[in-house]
């Protein structure tokens, strides 16, 4: 059996002279790596280490051997073998003196029959370090406290000596690494025992991915298939173990392994393909589900279907579209609603395996451009049947002026306006609807005579005025417009009976106190007193809205925090209100960090110094966004239940 003597390399107290151990000391020699006692198929059978000590006392002198980290450990430092302190019993380093030195050159034997827990941590971490290329620190400590112990410090008395076997035939690889499927892995045997024959399996983990008996062959090739990537799903790589077993007949003399890092091909990475189709946002009736994406109108789903490649599964995926990202876990779909922009929108995706292995799509969708109709004029003239201007006339002439969005898929336009015109006398609630026009286009330039059921609208009363509404409509969206028909030509009208008057009109005043009525603009040279009256309080403005209540105002002020882009809500009892909305034309913010005033719906090129207000019926509050501390004012407008 062969053994290899370890000499020590370096001292941590001197190379000469006899050193005394106490109960703090510790003596420290480093071991250099031996590439023999950390190769493969070795098997440490014993470990035999040598010292020298002296005793003048009356007292029995101990020592105590184990292995540390570094030349420069402290006493209590031990290294580490399976979670263990590597060091062994206390021993009798020199017997007891009677006043003259005693000396003592001692050999203690480490092996798995005599102290079998000692031998085991010397000669895994022996291992354990040589295979490293890591050097051995071997600590002596004197483990009684109060005594000391003389030790020799000369490093020919402190030797080393290890045997060691060869346990069977041992394979080394032509490679490092291997790619799955490609490189072929020629596994070469240092023959130990003669005539011996040997197994070579080849395993991932714990799985055996083939056997193979070559005899009395030295070396065997072998090709990692493809398929054993579902032995590592979900990692890049993975160890491969080929282990040899040698035999003499039919005992087995043990098992020697060596190890090949596996790559993955260079197309590992996972595919996928992605089906879109329409989606439409709520409202949108199918007729107007046309074949084309809409802006504002239209969505896009994306199913999305991948594959992964040896061994790994799809794990998740990655969209995104007008700076939007969405995410999801595994094959399916993604929603994206509505399409935001116009013309080519762009999108990509990115699908990811269970190794984190990904590739990435990219690609564009067509969408039509499309926005609200326009009404560019509206206006109602007094007429004659004949269809001719008269301030006394009873018919109405509508003039019109309008465009919508084109929408056109295979040279085919699908949008088109329709429009109506609805009509009531002043003061009335309930208005007239007259005929659909629908003309086929997405403009339309013309002046036409009020019609319902078919036929002309007549019998307007020249002593009346008129309002008229419009309700333009395209395939998703209607718009209205407002203009009223004065009466006809009256230049003053007074009730003498209370004192109300109709300038350019009948006055309609029937009450107890005077009302008065005008019918055309007002033109007031020198300005007007006592016009439009701004309070905290309510204030009836003297207007009606369109359903004949009248129009009440109240300017709300309220303290916005200093805190940037924020949203506060103040309460605000709406219970009494019907139709209620913001007047901006006395709304604004008041900025104490700037001293400046800022409009509603100011928003600053980087985003700051914002100020919006709206009004939130369900909950009864006033929603303000604002940038910087001050005082926001808001002017409702409302009529009352």
């Amino acid at each position: 059996m062969p053994t290899i003597t370890l000499t020590r390399a370096a001292s941590s107290h001197g190379t000469n002279g006899w050193f005394p151990v106490s109960d703090e000391d510790a003596v420290k020699y480093q071991y250099n790596a031996n590439a023999t006692l950390g190769g493969q198929g070795i098997e440490i059978t014993e470990i035999r280490i040598h010292g020298r000590a002296r005793n003048a006392a009356s007292a029995v002198k101990q020592l105590q051997v184990g292995f540390k980290p570094a030349l420069n450990s402290n006493r209590n430092t031990w290294s580490k073998y399976n979670n263990s302190n590597v060091i062994g019993g206390v021993f009798t380093a020199v017997d007891a003196s009677n006043g003259s030195w005693k000396y003592n050159t001692f050999t203690l034997v480490y092996n798995a029959s005599t102290n079998s827990t000692a031998f085991t941590l010397f000669a895994g971490h022996m291992r354990q370090q040589f295979a490293a290329g890591s050097p051995v620190y071997l600590g002596i400590i004197q483990p009684r406290a109060q005594f000391e112990t003389q030790i020799d410090l000369v490093g020919s008395y402190w030797n080393i000596d290890v045997d060691y076997e060869l346990l069977g035939n041992v394979p080394s690889a032509n490679v490092n690494t291997a790619t799955l499927g490609s490189t072929a892995i020629k596994t070469t045997l240092n023959k130990v025992i003669s005539g011996s024959s040997t197994t070579i399996r080849y395993k991932i983990g714990s799985t055996t991915l083939a056997t193979y008996n070559i005899g009395t062959g030295a070396t065997h090739t072998y090709t990692v298939p493809t398929s054993a990537g579902s032995n590592f799903p979900n990692s890049k790589t993975a160890t491969l173990t080929i282990e040899a077993e040698t035999f003499v007949g039919s005992a087995s003399y043990g098992t020697v392994s060596t190890s090949v890092t596996l790559n993955l091909p260079s197309d590992a990475a996972p595919t996928a393909a992605c089906t879109l189709s329409r989606t439409w946002v709520s409202g949108v009736a199918s007729g107007a589900q046309i074949a084309a994406y809409v802006q504002s109108k239209s969505g896009v789903s994306f199913a999305l279907s991948g594959t992964a490649k040896y061994g790994a599964s799809i794990a998740s995926y990655r969209l995104t579209i007008e700076n939007k990202t969405y995410t999801r876990t595994g094959n399916g779909s993604i929603a994206h609603s509505p399409i935001a922009g116009s013309g080519m929108v762009s999108y990509s995706y990115t699908v990811i395996d269970s190794r984190g292995l990904s590739r990435s799509y990219s690609g564009q969708i067509s969408v039509l451009a499309w926005s609200s109709p326009k009404i560019n004029n509206f206006s109602i003239d007094r007429v004659t049947s004949g269809g001719d201007l008269a301030v006394d006339g009873t018919y109405a002439r509508v003039t019109l002026r309008a465009s919508a969005s084109s929408l056109t898929v295979s040279g085919s336009q699908k949008n088109g306006l329709s429009y109506y015109v609805q009509y009531r006398k002043i003061g009335n609630i309930s208005w007239v609807t007259c005929d659909t026009v629908s003309p086929g286009a997405v403009s339309v330039n013309q002046s036409f005579m009020l019609k319902k059921g078919g036929a002309n609208v007549g019998g307007l009363d020249d002593m009346s005025g008129y309002e008229f509404r419009l309700v333009l409509s395209d395939i998703y969206a209607s718009v209205n417009a407002l203009d009223e028909m004065p009466t006809k030509e009256t230049y003053w009208d007074v009730n003498e009976t209370n004192g109300s008057m109709g300038f350019g009109g009948e006055a309609t005043g029937t009450g107890s106190t005077p009302q008065y009525d005008f019918y055309g603009p007002i033109n007031a040279r020198s300005g007007i007193t006592g016009g439009t009256r701004y309070s905290t309080s309510e204030v009836d403005t003297g207007n009606n809205w369109i359903d004949g209540k009248r129009i009440y105002a109240r300017v709300l002020t309220y303290t916005t925090p200093a805190t940037a882009n924020v949203t506060t809500r103040y309460p605000l009892d709406m219970s009494a209100m019907d139709e209620m909305w913001i007047d901006l034309s006395a709304t604004f913010l008041v900025s104490t960090a700037n001293n400046y005033v800022y409009p509603p719906g100011y928003v600053a090129s980087d985003n700051s110094r914002q100020f919006m207000a709206l009004l939130d019926f369900k909950n009864d509050e006033v929603v303000i966004v604002s940038d910087s501390a001050g005082t926001a004012y808001v002017r409702i407008l409302y009529t009352k239940n």
